[in-house]
């Protein structure tokens, strides 16, 4: 199989990463049968942030309950060239991951159980998300025009996190481009029912700086947020109107603080990951 990460160009409203690669392989299953199986596999990078530190990528393909691998790819310069073993099989399960030099998975995506016939050529399109601890601002672009009424919405999420009580972060913003309107609070402390008191504090304590802090206000163990990279959790929406046509960086500042029940940092946050967004005002 071979393939590349391509980055999209500056500009595009998805920010993902691609790859595209054929991964041929023959082999027994496991679970019994044989055969040839071709596979083409398109995976994107849901964020962008981390790509540059995927020095391993990693292929496991599961049959039911029994993995097979993981297989270490042959990834170099952002270009995987590789062939690995995949077999038939009723209920298959690829994962893939992506990690840094120090073996800590950056990225993690998966497609199936889907059943894979002999002679088949299957094409699985694989998202890969992050699998840090991440506070990301969304979109990560976006074009509006100036003219018009329309805000602009960012919304602030959280990914990865176990144990989460109360956040608190910052955010800068081109002054010049963008007014500060106000901040909502998400609905991810207050847990699934909307039932969990909270506690929602928005400063501009600057020019061009807006913090903002939330708390659930229960001091339990069992009343925490949880969240992955697959469902993250929502903790805020800071809203904007336009002053002129520019493009407007959105910043989340150093010194974001997730914290748990105790007071504490929560679980892996020395390995916190910001990820900032992009305005792009369009028009006279």
């Amino acid at each position: 199989m071979a393939g590349i990460w391509h980055a999209l160009p500056a500009g595009r409203a998805t920010g993902l990463l691609l790859l595209s690669l054929w991964l041929l392989g023959c082999g027994d299953s496991p679970t019994g049968g044989g055969g040839a199986v071709a596979l083409k596999l398109n995976v994107s990078l849901e964020t962008p942030s981390l790509a540059s530190r995927i020095e391993v990528v990693t292929l496991t393909v599961r049959y039911g309950a029994v993995p097979v691998g993981p297989d270490t790819l042959n990834f170099r310069n952002g270009v995987i060239d590789d062939t690995v073993s995949v077999a038939p099989g009723d209920t298959v399960t690829f994962v893939l991951r992506a990690l840094d030099g120090d073996g800590l998975v950056l990225y993690e995506g998966r497609d199936g159980p889907r059943q894979v016939q002999p002679g088949a050529t299957l094409t699985l399109n694989i998202v890969m998300r992050p699998a840090l601890l991440m506070l990301r601002a969304a979109p990560l672009y976006q074009e509006v025009e100036l003219a018009g009424q329309e805000l602009v919405d960012i919304s602030i999420n959280v990914y990865n996190v176990d144990s989460l009580f109360g956040a608190a972060f910052r955010i800068d913003y081109d002054t010049t481009v963008l007014d500060f309107v106000a901040a909502t609070e998400g609905s991810f402390l207050r847990g699934a029912s909307g039932a969990v008191p909270t506690w929602a504090l928005v400063l501009k304590d600057s020019a061009n700086v807006v913090a903002y802090a939330v708390t659930r206000l229960q001091q339990s163990a069992s009343l925490v947020g949880i969240s992955t990279g697959t469902t993250p959790g929502h903790l805020a929406t800071f809203r904007f109107s336009k002053r002129r046509a520019g493009t407007a960086p959105i910043a989340l500042r150093a010194g974001a603080q997730l914290v748990d029940h105790h007071g504490a940092p929560v679980r892996n946050h020395a390995l916190l990951v910001l990820e900032s967004a992009t305005v792009r005002v369009i028009g006279n």
